[in-house]
């Protein structure tokens, strides 16, 4: 089956560019996916097959980053797709739901174990399932992992009833050997219109709807300092580097001021307990907040590099601060407050205290979170063609 075949090709080919940035991530994942643990999901994955829904017209959504968006469709017309957290997510609001492990236990079997068995057994049911509806519109959080390749491929078995649109998740500051999230998809709806220029996009089918948060910073007594964790374990020295650099301006803040800074996790060291035992020891306090929570507390400083955390922080009012070090540390491609040199984080710290002294001041960036990010999202669906606005709730509708 030609899908299956640009399934396995297309995951094999990112892995190829995965490599090249990290050869320790990839051997990582191949030990995953040859697991016992992975092994046993994918037969239970046999008997777990899609359906339940009877619209005749759905909206898949990949994921609950987005439920935001959601609001935006008929519940009984909408399906999520993802674990346990969707589950709980589609039974309090009465929307369909769809379990995702089948679909990335398929393909894994197919990239890492060379067993196309169940890569086959998964497409025929999906093309049993879909075949029945009029119209599917599938909402993808990325199309280079196992479950969004799977269904950017499905698409070529129905191509007059899928359409597929990634929802960026994440900003890009940088060109990647990787492919970008979002190419193998028909539309793309991004955070900003910088990301359509780095990923050379065609603007017929990319629209910029901003992220899918309504966050505003609130004037404190105080001004916390946020340390956002790069996620780079598969990168020893640039995690190291982050992590050193993060220590001594911790050392400095106690030091002059006789406070600490926070350090917020990376969604790769949540999974590694071994990494989270070490910033325990290393850091007073660690935020495990959602990240619209933090957005939308106190104005904090927050310190980084090239993290989507500081690009929506610095949209939402919040100081931003961005290292600026070694030729493996990369540029920002959005603005930001202050440059960081490593070398010289007195002249931070310096920074620091003039904000500390007159923390009434303004940031010197006009919030950007004004547009509220489900109209915007409207206007994107609508402008690009991807539904009807008669398919959609009107403002009227959304207010009730």
């Amino acid at each position: 089956m030609q899908a299956a075949r640009a399934i396995r090709n297309n995951c094999r080919g990112w892995i190829v560019g995965l490599e090249l940035y990290s050869k320790e991530m990839v051997a990582s994942r191949f030990k995953l996916f040859k697991g016992a643990k992975e092994i046993l999901k994918s037969i239970i994955s046999i008997f777990v097959l899609p359906g339940y829904t009877q619209a005749d017209k759905i909206y898949i959504f990949q994921g609950s980053k987005t439920q935001i968006y959601l609001k935006l469709f008929d519940k009984s017309k909408v399906v999520l797709l993802g674990s346990r957290k969707e589950k709980k997510l589609a039974i309090e609001h009465g929307y369909g739901f769809l379990w995702d492990f089948p679909l990335r236990s398929s393909v894994a079997a197919s990239v890492y174990r060379g067993n196309d068995l169940l890569l086959y057994w998964q497409l025929i049911w999906w093309l049993k399932f879909l075949s029945r509806k009029h119209e599917v519109i599938m909402f993808l959080s990325e199309d280079t992992q196992e479950v969004g390749t799977f269904l950017c491929q499905f698409v070529s078995l129905l191509p007059s009833k899928v359409k597929t649109v990634c929802i960026q998740h994440g900003y890009y500051n940088y060109h990647q050997p990787m492919r970008y999230e979002g190419m193998h998809c028909q539309y793309k709806l991004l955070w900003d219109d910088k990301q359509i220029a780095l990923m050379n996009l065609n603007r017929d089918s990319s629209f910029s709807i901003g992220p899918p948060y309504i966050a505003r910073a609130k004037i404190g007594s105080e001004l916390p300092i946020i340390f956002v964790g790069t996620g780079e374990l598969f990168a020893p020295r640039y995690y190291q580097a982050a992590v050193d650099t993060y220590t001594k301006i911790d050392h400095m803040l106690n030091t002059r001021f006789g406070i600490s800074g926070v350090y917020r996790p990376h969604p790769n060291e949540y999974c590694r307990p071994e990494a989270l035992r070490l910033l325990v020891k290393q850091f007073k306090d660690l935020d495990f907040s959602e990240i619209e929570d933090r957005l939308n507390g106190q104005r904090s400083i927050f310190v980084g590099n090239v993290s989507s955390v500081l690009f929506l922080a610095a949209r939402s009012g919040h100081f931003v601060a961005n290292f600026d070090m070694y030729e493996y540390w990369h540029k920002c491609l959005f603005d930001y407050h202050y440059k960081i040199d490593v070398l010289n984080i007195r002249g931070f710290i310096e920074w620091v205290e003039v904000l500390r002294s007159n923390r009434d001041n303004k940031c010197t960036f006009k919030n950007k979170n004004n547009d509220d990010p489900v109209l915007e999202f409207r206007r994107g669906l609508i402008e690009l063609g991807i539904t009807k606005e008669s398919c959609l709730k009107g403002n009227a509708e959304l207010i009730r």
